[in-house]
Order: structure tokens, then sequence, then C-alpha cells
């Protein structure tokens, strides 16, 4: 597992510990790590944000289809989609409820970048296009929570055209 999705696995929405994993941490890291003009940074964050969060949803999923806590804990972390001894003692219950407390921190931490870093995205995915053109960023807060973009063209229609 990198150190990006490391950071993100530690993040917390509300911790008010003066040590807690911050946005702007993890902003930093992406920007040392994926450097412009090359790099697209906050987006990469934004993809690492999706897939930790379905990798949760998935473990989720795992527990509900009746496979053994402990061998889904051993098949996740095996896989290195999760950090060892990250996962909560193997109780059912106890796994997904800590993986539904994962997924609403990855869903604020995804909120809070698009909230604060739209432009950085519009500008990494080279969206600034015609000025008849709006493009909207949102975040869907499904479970997993996942960014949508939308472009939309307006058009003018002239009234000869409209005549005709």
């Amino acid at each position: 597992m990198d150190d990006g999705l490391k950071l993100i696995e530690q993040y917390e929405a509300d911790s008010q510990e003066p040590d807690a994993i911050t946005l702007d941490a993890i902003v930093a890291h992406y920007v040392s790590r994926n450097q412009p003009p090359t790099g697209t940074p906050i987006w990469r964050l934004v993809q690492d944000i999706q897939q930790q969060a379905y990798v949760y949803a998935n473990i989720i999923e795992q527990i509900k289809s009746g496979r053994d806590p402990v061998e889904v804990r051993h098949l996740f972390e095996d896989l290195d989609l999760v950090s060892p001894r990250t996962i909560p003692n193997p109780l059912g219950e106890r796994i997904v409820r800590w993986c539904f407390e994962k997924i609403s921190d990855l869903r604020r931490l995804l909120v809070d970048t698009i909230k604060t870093r739209s432009r950085d995205i519009i500008i990494e995915l080279s969206l600034e296009i015609a000025p008849s053109a709006s493009i909207n960023l949102g975040v869907n807060a499904g479970v997993p929570p996942s960014l949508s973009i939308e472009i939309e063209f307006s058009a003018e229609l002239r009234a000869e055209l409209a005549a005709g």
C-alpha cells in the first residue's frame, strides 16, 4: 500500500487530536509525489479516496455474504488493500461498523477536497473549455462515495435557423 493510501486510511473526519491527519497534509503529500506539469496530484487523490472507499464497501459485502470475518480480514490485508492490523478484531458486526465509519470519513474527505480543490481538478484534467460550457463537480454520497463530473454546453439558436 503506498504512502498516500496510508494517509487516506488514517484520516478521521471529526478527529480533534492535535496530530490528526488533515486534508492539507494529504494534499501536500500528493503534490510532493505527483508534480505538475505531468502529475495530477489532486485528481490522483480523488481517485485514491474513491478506491479506498470501494475497498471498505467490498469488505462489508464480503461480511454480508457470510464469509468468515477472519478470512475477509486476511484477504484484504494479503492483497495490500488495507494496512495490516487496521481492521478491528474479527467480529463481523464490528468490522462492518468500522467500515461504515471509514466510508463516512472518506465521504467527508472527498466532499472537502471537491469543496476546496475543484479548480485544481478542472485544471489538472484540462477541462477548461469553451465559454458556452459549464463544468459541475459533485459528490455522490452513496456507498461508496464517488465524484461526478458533468460538462454542459449551452447553445443559442439563431433566429433564422429556428424559423427554417
